[in-house]
């Protein structure tokens, strides 16, 4: 169900459209879904996007000056690894 079929149900729609010569009951009203706020979520998305951007710029500046600690990463391999 939907807002739309329970406003449908709230204003009386089903029954104006009832059909005398066949039996029908109508549904009932259905509880809805919380509201969910995405917002905090797709701001920390943008965010970590525009690090990762802030970081491979700085990555791509660096050249050949890449620190040995960034080279051996323990959990994926290490930046030779990556593909930029």
């Amino acid at each position: 169900m939907s807002y739309a079929a329970n406003a449908e149900l709230e204003y009386g729609t089903f029954a104006a459209l009832k059909n005398p010569k066949q039996k029908m009951v109508p549904p009932g009203l259905e509880s809805l879904p919380p509201y969910v706020n995405f917002a905090p979520l797709d701001n920390a998305a943008d965010e970590l996007t525009r690090s990762a951007e802030g970081y491979e710029t700085a990555l791509l500046a660096s050249g050949d000056r890449v620190p040995a600690s960034l080279i051996q990463w323990p959990m994926c391999g290490g930046i030779a690894s990556l593909q930029i």
